[in-house]
């Protein structure tokens, strides 16, 4: 029997009696109603593997935060992966404040007996950023040469979707968070996909099987996630002080910190200049910068048979890969891990 959707009034008296007062702002209240609604039309769906994109931001926090407290109080069978793809190159102070939360939600999860998993997953070695642009020679990402997205976010997730067969995946897109973003989705819904004033759910690629997108966050506002997590989820038991304090201006999106896809990273920027006690991040920006110019200029790249720009030289690499670890000594923070330097130096010696 498929399940009936809830009215506020019953969702507000008989499971969220908590955080009753939301109700004083009816556009939260009903935000939040379409978000709980949502996951009962997935459960009408009959998938119970439920896989969420977690990337330690406002969005995917939120995501998380509602379909954990909608386990706990309507279907404890639903199983849930929460899967944090660790690039390796975060922002440090980003990369903090998701792994807190990440144990927070495996703490909740053990403590409420929850068919909870959290995962903590990096890229494999041939996969890795420093052992791309290090070892094998790729110039910095940019926008028409995207080779580390794949590598570094999707590729660590695939053998974890492909185990579970038939899943949703839960991500925390939501219209007018960008104009490109808002286009995307509203494209996606012309297509194999159920979406409507409050619902999208989308059928994956083919290559990967039963595997579904759902966007249970999609109509909220900014303001008013950020209002939810400094107040209701707190209510709730979710310590989100960290991502409150993280988060300086409303407009930012973090990526990693060596990111060049973009001309000026604006959220290194912003946490230079609201997080001042972390002057270690001016260093990453600074590093960040003399890659992306230097590795532009014609003396530091192998020229290709019909005269473009090609692979970084060998000396270029050497001379980056001193000045990485050397940063890295000197801000305390480890940039490059051990087994991946030894994989870069076991390259060059096999090329030389």
């Amino acid at each position: 029997m498929a399940l009936s959707m809830l009215t506020q009034e019953t969702l507000f008296k008989n499971y969220f009696p908590d955080i009753r007062q939301i109700k004083n702002d009816p556009l939260l209240t009903d935000f939040f109603t379409e978000s709980i609604n949502s996951f009962r039309q997935l459960e009408n769906k009959g998938v119970k593997n439920w896989i969420i994109t977690f990337s330690g931001g406002k969005d995917s926090t939120l995501t998380s935060i509602l379909a954990i407290e909608y386990l706990k109080r309507f279907d404890p069978d639903i199983h849930i992966d929460v899967v944090y793809s660790d690039t390796l190159i975060e922002i440090p102070l980003v990369r903090e404040t998701a792994l807190y939360t990440l144990s927070q939600i495996k703490r909740v999860a053990e403590k409420e007996g929850l068919n909870v998993e959290t995962h903590h997953l990096v890229p494999e070695i041939k996969d890795r950023f420093w052992f791309n642009m290090l070892g094998k020679g790729y110039p910095p990402p940019r926008p028409r040469f995207r080779w580390c997205t794949h590598r570094l976010k999707i590729n660590p997730t695939l053998p974890l979707i492909q185990k579970r067969e038939s899943a949703i995946i839960l991500t925390g897109v939501r219209y007018g968070e960008s104009s490109k973003r808002t286009g995307q989705l509203r494209a996606s819904c012309s297509r194999n996909s159920e979406c409507g004033q409050s619902f999208w759910f989308i059928k994956g690629p083919k290559r990967r099987g039963n595997i579904y997108y759902a966007a249970p966050i999609i109509n909220w506002r900014t303001c008013r996630v950020w209002d939810f997590l400094g107040i209701y989820a707190m209510e709730l038991g979710w310590d989100t002080s960290k991502l409150m304090e993280l988060y300086c201006v409303e407009e930012i999106r973090f990526g990693c910190w060596m990111c060049t896809l973009v001309k000026e990273d604006k959220a290194m920027k912003a946490l230079i200049e609201y997080h001042k006690e972390h002057d270690y991040l001016k260093e990453l920006m600074d590093f960040r910068n003399y890659v992306d110019r230097e590795s532009r200029r014609k003396e530091n790249r192998m020229l290709r048979s019909d005269g473009r720009l090609g692979s970084l030289k060998i000396n270029f690499r050497q001379n980056i890969y001193k000045k990485l670890l050397k940063l890295s000594n000197d801000i305390g923070i480890e940039l490059l891990e051990s087994v991946e330097a030894n994989e870069i130096e076991k390259l060059w010696g096999e090329k030389s």
